[in-house]
């Protein structure tokens, strides 16, 4: 099956994933490297419907634009059959028992709630086969209130906003993990990030609201070869002079405890623990859901909420090992997300480019 990879929007007809960069050009490339090309078909309005839960309307729309992307245009009776299905898949649903506990994770010391860390046993239906399945469902968190200041504070943090220069042509992603150069001796520093957002000499800026922007750096790498299965790397070389304010580790807290960075994970480690799983970006703010499956040796899925703008932002997941769950691991970057399927986007893991230049998370 094609899978639609786009660096922004808006098109006729149905886009199944799409880039997460915030930009002003439509460019379409299709996974087997044909071109994407408009047809005469006229636009499709599916049947809308009302006094319906949010749950229920999401669940709704993400059908109607898989059957739209089939040919096909939903009305009337298309949702009632839609519906009753739903109803029936509800009560034969487990019932929660689980109740909230208090999760803190904003900047600001506030708090909000969030499912404990064992919940209702429930399978995704989006296992891969031949993986064994999770004992405990979680479910997928989200916060953008308290993760407000990483579109406009120009920092140089962990999901924070920033800019790039195409020539001209000025576009957003979301600040990854900051790298350093095996050779300490040089003290260059990076920051890993989506390659999609940048070509090799495109110039990185951040902007505080009301003032103009600063240049900070400079892509020095780019991988991007448009098909999800494949690289989407970029590093960000920073310039010395704006070092000293960076910020290495994610701003979030969990169970009352400051989130503490220990170190970097790969696949077999991913696949193997299929721990709870967190993203953050200044477009979405901070999302945590279970682990999916491996789509590739690189490429991960999990349960999330993102939107355009988090591209390049970090992911990172809860050790097992640590009871408090306080300990975490850096494991990825944000890379694509899907329509069709709203909640199981994906990134990159971060092991292939750590290895291949013998790089070190900093915190």
């Amino acid at each position: 099956m094609n899978i639609f990879r786009l660096v922004c929007v808006p098109l006729l007809g149905v886009l199944a994933v799409v880039a997460l960069s915030s930009c002003s050009v439509a460019v379409g490339l299709l996974a087997g490297g044909d071109a994407l090309v408009a047809d005469d078909r006229k636009p499709c309005f599916p049947y809308e419907p009302t006094g319906i839960s949010d749950a229920e309307e999401l669940h709704w729309y993400a059908y109607a634009i898989e059957r739209q992307g089939k040919g096909e245009c939903l009305g009337y009776e298309d949702y009632l059959s839609f519906h009753e299905d739903y109803r029936q898949s509800k009560q034969r649903a487990p019932a929660t028992t689980a109740r909230p506990t208090s999760f803190k994770d904003s900047p600001d010391g506030s708090e909000d709630t969030a499912p404990p860390r064992r919940r209702e046993t429930r399978t995704t239906g989006r296992e891969a086969p031949g993986q064994s399945l999770p004992q405990q469902h979680r479910k997928i968190y989200r916060n953008s209130k308290n993760y407000e200041y990483l579109a406009t504070d120009g920092l140089i943090v962990p999901g924070g906003k920033y800019l790039i220069d195409h020539a001209g042509e000025v576009t957003t992603c979301s600040w990854g993990w900051t790298v350093t150069d095996p050779d300490q001796a040089s003290g260059r520093v990076f920051n890993l990030t989506a390659g999609h957002c940048g070509t090799v000499g495109d110039q990185v800026y951040v902007q505080k609201t009301g003032q103009n922007p600063v240049r900070v750096g400079e892509f020095v790498e780019s991988l991007y070869r448009g098909d999800t299965r494949f690289e989407d790397y970029g590093l960000i070389e920073i310039l010395p002079e704006y070092h000293q304010y960076i910020t290495g580790a994610p701003n979030v807290s969990f169970n009352h405890r400051p989130a503490v960075l220990i170190g970097w994970k790969g696949e077999e480690w991913v696949k193997s623990n299929r721990p709870y799983i967190c993203r953050l970006g200044w477009r979405s703010g901070l999302s945590c859901g279970d682990f999916i499956r491996m789509d590739s040796d690189i490429t991960l899925r999990y349960e999330n909420i993102s939107d355009h703008g988090d591209s390049g932002g970090v992911i990172f997941a809860q050790d097992p090992a640590d009871p408090t769950g306080q300990s975490i691991q850096a494991i990825g970057i944000s890379s694509f997300l899907e329509y069709a399927d709203a909640t199981a986007g994906g990134g990159k893991l971060i092991e292939p480019v750590m290895l291949r230049y013998g790089l070190a998370v900093s915190d």
